[in-house]
């Protein structure tokens, strides 16, 4: 969903108001934040960190009323359950999609755990059965992806749009960006650099590439030959590659 300059209530400012605080500015979204405390330390550090996050950030300091509904175009409800339920009712009353941190089955959509890495978003719901272990998956998963990883994603980014804008054979674009986002050329740029990387990238581009095959999974029990035959084919590879939120749901104590 594109939230930019979309307007969301968000009700309680407790940790898990916060995250989704936080993740809805980084989209681009208008906050309308409500809760009975002052605006919490966090929150003000993180908005001296982002100047443009105060520009789309309004926060009341006052009890939950359905006339903050107004204008509202998603409704976070992170407050206590009685104040989540009444939300609902107002916001369904006026056709506004709600979710509500203490009843997933309830919500009228959920928000997975995520974390992003460059170009890369990961998301992990569990659909609410565990949002503590779909935030466990995810940090796990993000372990997995590095520095090198992201540096692929960029290239990825900028060899496809000029593969895009110089080619108008869809056929051939295809079967290059099907080759260029294999993961042998990831481990290759963790191996060999980006200018090995480069190198046979502009081959490809140049029409060198129906003489490359597109490398697969492969195994042990496949024997040496197969490994210098693909070493042999990119350049400067001497080597031999083988291949083998949701938010947890604490409850604010609004009132």
């Amino acid at each position: 969903m594109n939230l930019e300059q979309h307007l969301v209530l968000v009700v309680g400012a407790g940790p898990v108001g916060i995250r989704r605080v936080h993740r809805l500015l980084r989209a681009g979204a208008k906050v309308r934040l409500l809760d009975i405390k002052p605006l919490p330390q966090e929150l003000i550090r993180l908005l001296q960190l982002n100047p443009d996050y105060s520009n789309r950030l309004i926060f009341y300091q006052n009890s939950y009323q359905e006339l903050y509904l107004q204008g509202i175009s998603l409704v976070l409800a992170c407050a206590n359950p009685d104040t989540n339920k009444r939300i609902a009712q107002d916001a369904h009353k006026k056709g506004i999609f709600v979710n509500q941190i203490d009843n997933p089955q309830e919500s009228d959509f959920l928000i997975p755990a995520t974390v992003q890495r460059g170009d890369l978003i990961l998301s992990v719901s569990t659909l609410g059965a565990s949002p503590t272990l779909a935030k466990t998956i995810v940090q796990k998963l993000s372990s997995f992806f590095d520095e090198d990883f992201i540096h692929w994603l960029q290239l990825l980014r900028e060899y496809r749009e000029k593969i895009l804008d110089e080619n108008p054979n869809r056929d051939e674009t295809t079967a290059i960006l099907n080759r260029l986002s294999d993961w042998y050329w990831y481990e290759l740029l963790q191996q060999k650099g980006e200018n090995v990387v480069r190198e046979n990238w502009n081959k490809l581009i140049k029409g060198d590439w129906k003489s490359y095959h597109n490398p697969e999974p492969r195994n042990q029990s496949q024997n040496q030959s197969q490994d210098q035959s693909l070493s042999a084919e990119i350049v400067g590879s001497d080597s031999k590659v083988e291949y083998c939120g949701e938010d947890n749901k604490e409850v604010d104590k609004h009132k």
